[in-house]
C-alpha cells in the first residue's frame, strides 16, 4: 500500500467543508488481482463539523489477505482564544463541547461593579469565527459600590463573595441565564 492519507484536522468557520484526499494504491507483489472497497466512492466529500473515518480495504481474493488504509477527518469551528478574567471578578463559561462554541458571563466580587455604561447582562460568545462577541475583552470590575452608594450611584449586575463559597450559586446562575438565552439550544444539542 502507498499514499494512505494521514489524519486531517481542519478548523473552519463554514458549517460544511469540502475535503479532498489522495486515494491509496494497493499492489500485489505477485500481480494477483486485488479488490478494493471504500466507504467513500470518491476522494472528496463535503463534511459537516464532526469526526469521520475514511477506510480503504484491499483484499486478495485468492487467499483472503487484506490491507487497510484508515484515517480520520476531524472538522471543528475555528478555536476561540482565551478571554480575560476581570479584575475583582469571576468568569463562568461552559466546560462542555468548547470546541463547538464558548459562552461566558462574568460577575463582580461583592462591593465591586463595572463603570457606568458597561453592560453585565449579556453573554460573551465565541463560535465558528474564532472571535469573541461583543468584544475580545471583558471589562474589569473596577468601581467600588460603597463609593457609588455613598454618592447616590448605582448597583450593576450580580455579585459574589467568594469563588469557593459561592461556586454552586455561580454555576446555577450561569445555567439559568444560558437556558433563558438565545443560545439555549446549546444546552440540549450536546447532552
Amino acid at each position: 500500500m502507498e499514499n494512505c492519507s494521514s489524519d486531517k484536522y481542519i478548523n473552519t468557520s463554514a458549517i460544511e467543508n469540502l475535503v479532498k484526499w489522495q486515494i491509496p494504491t494497493f499492489t500485489d507483489p505477485h500481480n494477483f488481482a486485488i479488490k478494493v472497497t471504500t466507504n467513500y466512492p470518491s476522494n472528496e466529500f463535503t463534511f459537516p463539523w464532526g469526526d469521520f473515518k475514511v477506510s480503504y480495504t484491499a483484499i486478495k481474493p485468492t487467499n483472503g489477505l487484506s490491507k487497510n488504509c484508515l484515517f480520520s477527518i476531524n472538522l471543528r469551528p475555528n478555536p476561540c482564544p482565551s478571554i480575560n478574567v476581570p479584575s475583582n471578578g469571576a468568569l463562568v463559561c461552559n466546560n462542555w463541547r468548547t470546541d463547538y462554541g464558548q459562552f461566558c458571563r462574568f460577575l463582580c466580587k461583592e462591593s465591586y461593579t463595572v463603570p457606568r455604561g458597561v453592560m453585565m447582562d449579556h453573554f460573551y460568545v465565541c463560535g465558528a469565527s474564532g472571535s469573541w462577541m461583543p468584544s475580545n475583552t471583558i471589562p474589569n470590575c473596577s468601581v467600588t459600590t460603597t463609593h457609588l452608594h455613598a454618592a447616590g450611584g448605582y448597583a450593576n449586575g450580580p455579585t459574589y463573595s467568594s469563588c469557593t463559597d459561592d461556586r454552586i450559586e455561580m454555576q446555577e446562575y450561569y445555567i439559568d441565564k444560558l437556558s433563558q438565552s438565545h443560545f439555549r439550544q446549546f444546552c440540549k444539542k450536546f447532552q
